[in-house]
C-alpha cells in the first residue's frame, strides 16, 4: 500500500484497488482526481484513509512549490475527515503497521492544514480517548493549528493540553506537542502553563516551554523571567536552549 497509514491493509473491491493504483501511480497522465474521489467516497474505511494520506501527502509537497492536483478537494476532505473522527477508532487488523485508530491517524492527518476553530470538540475527543500514540501526536499537531487560529481558544483544549504538558507521566513527545500548541495560544492559562512548565525537572522540557515564551510578541514581557532561568541552565543545554539564548541575545 502506498499509504503512510495503511501499510499492510488490504482493498478487496478490485475496483478500488485499481484506484488506488492510478493513484499512486507517477504517471501524471492518470486521472488521479477521479480516483481519488472514488476512494473517499467509498464505503470501505481503508480506502477512505488511503484517500486522505493522499491528500495530505500532496498538500505537503504543495509547500515547496509543486501544486496539489487535489486542492480543489480540499473542503470534501475536511467534511469526510470529520466524520470519520466520528467514527469508532478502526480495528488493529486493518492497519498492521499503524494499529487501532488509523483511520482516526489518516483524518487528523488530513486535517493538519484545514482544521478549524470548530474543530476543537472532535480534537479535545480524540485526546481524551486514544491511546495510540501516532493517533495522538497528530492530534495534537492540529490541536496546535487549531490553537493558532481562534482569537479564543477552546478552554477545555487549552486545559487538556495543560494536562498533558504538565504530566511527568506522559509520553516525551506528546508533552512537548502540547506545549507547541499552548504557544499558539495568549490565553492567561496557556501562558501560565508554559511558565509552570520552566520549573519540570526534564532540561528539555524547561527548554520547549522558554522557547515558546520567547516568541517575539512574549519575549520582552518575559525577558527577566527568561535571562534568570538561562542562567540556571548548563552551557550544554539541550535543544532547543540553544535558539532561547539566540532570541535573548538579539
Amino acid at each position: 500500500m502506498h499509504s503512510y497509514y495503511w501499510r499492510g491493509g488490504e482493498l478487496s473491491d478490485p475496483r478500488l484497488a485499481r484506484a488506488h493504483d492510478e493513484l499512486a501511480s507517477a504517471d501524471l497522465a492518470k486521472n488521479r482526481v477521479d480516483s481519488l474521489l472514488l476512494l473517499l467516497r467509498s464505503a470501505d474505511p481503508v480506502a477512505v484513509g488511503i484517500a486522505l494520506d493522499h491528500y495530505r501527502s500532496a498538500q505537503s509537497t504543495s509547500r515547496m512549490g509543486t501544486e496539489n492536483p487535489f486542492a480543489d478537494c480540499s473542503e470534501e476532505i475536511l467534511q469526510v475527515a470529520r466524520r470519520v473522527l466520528n467514527q469508532p477508532p478502526s480495528a488493529a487488523e486493518m492497519s498492521p503497521f499503524t494499529g487501532e485508530g488509523a483511520n482516526h491517524a489518516s483524518a487528523l492527518y488530513a486535517m493538519t492544514s484545514l482544521a478549524e476553530p470548530e474543530d476543537a470538540g472532535l480534537l479535545l475527543r480524540i485526546l481524551q480517548s486514544s491511546t495510540n500514540p501516532e493517533v495522538r501526536n497528530v492530534a495534537l499537531a492540529v490541536a496546535r493549528e487549531t490553537v493558532w487560529q481562534s482569537e479564543t481558544p477552546d478552554p477545555a483544549l487549552i486545559s487538556l493540553l495543560r494536562e498533558i504538558a504538565l504530566n511527568t507521566g506522559e509520553r516525551y513527545d506528546e508533552r512537548v506537542r502540547a506545549i507547541g500548541a499552548l504557544g499558539s495560544a495568549r490565553t492567561e492559562e496557556a501562558i501560565s502553563t508554559l511558565r509552570a512548565a520552566t520549573e519540570d525537572e526534564d532540561l528539555r522540557i524547561q527548554a520547549h516551554s522558554a522557547h515558546e515564551l520567547a516568541e517575539e510578541d512574549l519575549l520582552e514581557q518575559y525577558r527577566p523571567f527568561l535571562e534568570h532561568l538561562v542562567s540556571t541552565w548548563p552551557e550544554d543545554a539541550p535543544f532547543p536552549a540553544s535558539e532561547v539564548r539566540y532570541a535573548l541575545d538579539e
